[in-house]
């Protein structure tokens, strides 16, 4: 990022003026900011000693490299060097830091009263600071932290606090991770409240159980409810609560059977990790009651229906950052629980105990699934490499949340990668709604997609319609064909995704929509954001995660499973009953299939049908090879011809088989010249010279 050293700033207290793509946005929201660590009259430049990573950013990391540390450190330079930031486009987060403050523009306002020396502790997600990293002396996956040399810039409102001295490094960056969530806490909790806590085996439920007790002073009660994932409260925090109960945290019956006090608590602390657990945590507190959500990915629409459903009015709340007072109630806190270091150890070692159970839980998985032992074989067949590691890639990224952005040629799958996703992911139980925006008229996509009310068109339904987002609801919309969205409808794309909510035409009602996209591409995305025919801030905020599904020429191992496949797929279809000669089939490897799998089935199609005996052979596929694609109009098939005025064509020899080979195993099968000749499309005596050439004649 030299071409950045000579930029001029426009100064602004939070950083913006660093974004590089795009320009001129929120440091979280852009893909890439500059990290350059020559600081402006209004920055803090601070040499990093360690990171404390985000526990969904280090699981990712840890389940993308198996366990394996060296792999995690590479996940980290990489981000950092690609985005020059920590920000897991996967998961959405980043982490904090720990560091010596280095350098302090001429015109900070200090606020925080730092100085030249002091080791502090960032407030600030590292997903919207800039980093730099030169070395990863080591990481540490007890903890999820990694020790750097490095160097970081805060900004002028970026919250910052000196390290205390009250517990280890390491421990002191793990503990104010959490100082949002425990302030929180303290705040909404009264003494003689009842406090439940959902999720309170690790670290959060132990700081937020701490700060409710404090709160309390001795009134009231503690409840705390163990995820059945997680066993048990540890043995070190069981003193901690008055009860503790196990039952999975979207388990609503078990809620039920177990717990005493359903719809009599004051106050709900959801510090767990499980998706769909909002219903519960609803159901716990009495009217007016209080819910808060610490996790990032809790969903307010599904906490308000059910609120809605129940007919309860309460006060729910979600993390929502910075508080003034937050630093004095945690370290007050650590100060006043004498065993806080050995009780955050214990949730600690629970919070990691089961993700690398998990880990080798999806190793053993994906071994099964390397030997082709997969839930549907009737979508996806593969012996290749690069077909395995796709697999894997598609159930890692199922589990997290997040846009993705697939590209690949036509017919290779990105359809059927698409399903994979939304099988593997906890949005299972809702649809997936596919839609090709190629497909549908320009002026029809819109309301295609988003909707209309009655009356917003002539010759509209007057009850109006719902779109095609909507119907995707709590599951998971596949925009095919990307590239041809026109740019005005580009922009309302945009807004649905970043607000998760739409319009309907003609209504200025926003109508909130909770749906994860997966959108799809045969073109240059970025070519075109070059060209301007495609929205940069758009192809970012699609381009979370990304996929490219190889073509079948790289993949040529497929072949062969997919036209077996295929043959029982069609033959059923037609009511007919074939195999395919050996030969025949490894030909079809040699073929370069530029429309790839939708090519490939639709010449299985072909073949299956025309053929004239009960097994397709090298003749059959030679009178289909002229409908094959072609580059140019008029232009001869690429894929050649098995024979070639009279000889077979060294360059569609089946893989590994000369032309020896291909007469030895014909000898063997057929026997007879004329039933050769017949295959190979030669005549007898051609047949019988190349027996005789290779011995074959006896």
């Amino acid at each position: 990022m030299s071409e950045m050293k000579n930029k001029k700033y426009i100064h602004d207290d939070f950083g913006t003026y660093r974004s590089v793509r795009p320009e001129g946005y929120f440091p979280y929201s852009a893909w890439e900011i500059d990290n350059n660590m020559e600081i402006t009259d209004h920055e803090v430049l601070l040499d990093v000693k360690r990171l404390n990573i985000d526990m969904t950013c280090f699981l990712q990391l840890m389940e993308s490299s198996y366990g394996d540390r060296d792999g995690i450190a590479r996940g980290i330079m990489d981000l950092v060097r690609e985005r020059g930031k920590l920000h897991n486009p996967v998961t959405g987060t980043g982490g904090t830091l720990l560091g010596t403050v280095a350098k302090i523009g001429a015109a900070y306002s200090n606020r925080y009263g730092i100085g030249e020396g002091d080791d502090v502790i960032s407030l600030s997600s590292l997903t919207g600071i800039p980093l730099s990293i030169s070395h990863i002396r080591d990481v540490d996956t007890d903890m999820a932290q990694v020790r750097i040399d490095g160097q970081a810039i805060l900004f002028e409102n970026s919250p910052v606090v000196k390290k205390s001295g009250l517990l280890p490094d390491d421990l002191q960056l793990s503990a104010f991770e959490t100082i949002g969530e425990a302030a929180e806490t303290y705040r909404i909790v009264e003494p003689g409240d009842r406090v439940i806590i959902i999720g309170a085996a690790g670290k959060f439920g132990l700081v937020c159980g701490l700060a409710a007790r404090a709160k309390l002073g001795g009134t009231g009660s503690l409840t705390g409810v163990v995820d059945s994932a997680d066993g048990m409260v540890p043995g070190e925090m069981k003193g901690l609560f008055d009860e503790a109960y196990v039952f999975e945290a979207s388990d609503i019956a078990a809620m039920r059977r177990e717990l005493t006090g359903v719809g009599e608590y004051d106050v709900v602390i959801n510090c767990s990790q499980r998706p769909m657990s909002e219903p519960v945590c609803v159901m716990l507190p009495r009217g007016r009651g209080k819910v808060f959500f610490t996790n990032l990915g809790a969903n307010s629409k599904a906490a308000g229906l059910a609120a809605e459903i129940l007919g309860k009015e309460l006060s729910v709340r979600f993390y929502h950052g910075y508080l003034e007072d937050q630093e004095r109630t945690l370290v007050d806190i650590i100060r006043k629980t004498p065993d806080f270091e050995r009780l955050l150890r214990a949730a600690l070692a629970n919070d990691f105990r089961y993700p690398w159970l998990q880990i080798l839980d999806t190793a053993g998985r994906l071994f099964k699934l390397s030997r082709g032992i997969i839930e549907d074989p009737q979508n996806y067949v593969f012996e290749s490499p690069k077909s395995l590691e796709l697999l894997e890639t598609l159930i890692r990224v199922a589990k997290y949340d997040c846009t993705i952005l697939v590209s690949g040629e036509t017919g290779v799958g990105k359809e059927i990668a698409a399903e994979v996703i939304h099988k593997k992911s906890w949005r299972k139980s809702g649809r997936l709604v596919k839609v090709n925006c190629a497909s549908i008229p320009e002026h029809l996509l819109e309301t295609e997609l988003f909707g209309y009310v009655g009356g917003a068109f002539t010759g509209s339904d007057p009850k109006g319609k719902k779109g095609l987002w909507e119907i995707a609801d709590k599951g998971v919309l596949f925009l095919d064909e990307i590239g041809e969205m026109p740019l005005a409808l580009q922009a309302k794309l945009l807004r649905a995704l970043e607000e998760n909510e739409i319009f309907r035409v003609g209504s200025g009602t926003p109508v909130k929509v909770n749906v994860r996209v997966i959108a799809a591409t045969n073109s240059d995305l970025m070519e075109m954001v070059r060209e301007k025919t495609f929205r940069e801030d758009l192809y970012y905020r699609l381009n979370v995660f990304y996929l490219r599904i190889p073509p079948l020429r790289e993949r040529r191992e497929d072949i062969l499973p997919l036209v077996e496949l295929m043959l029982r797929k069609y033959g059923d279809k037609y009511g007919i009953n074939k195999t395919m000669d050996r030969t025949a089939a490894k030909l079809l490897e040699t073929f370069p299939w530029y429309g790839n799998i939708r090519e490939l089935g639709n010449f299985v199609q072909k073949v299956l049908i025309d053929s004239r005996g009960s097994e397709i052979t090298v003749s059959d596929i030679n009178r289909h090879l002229a409908s094959l694609r072609v580059g140019d109009a008029g232009a001869a098939s690429p894929y050649g011809r098995v024979t070639l005025h009279g000889q077979v064509s060294e360059k569609v020899l089946p893989a590994g088989m000369d032309e020896e080979s291909l007469f030895r195993y014909y000898k063997e099968k057929y026997g007879s010249t004329r039933k050769i000749a017949s295959v190979c499309g030669m005549s007898q005596s051609s047949v019988t010279r190349r027996l005789r050439k290779y011995g074959l004649n006896t």
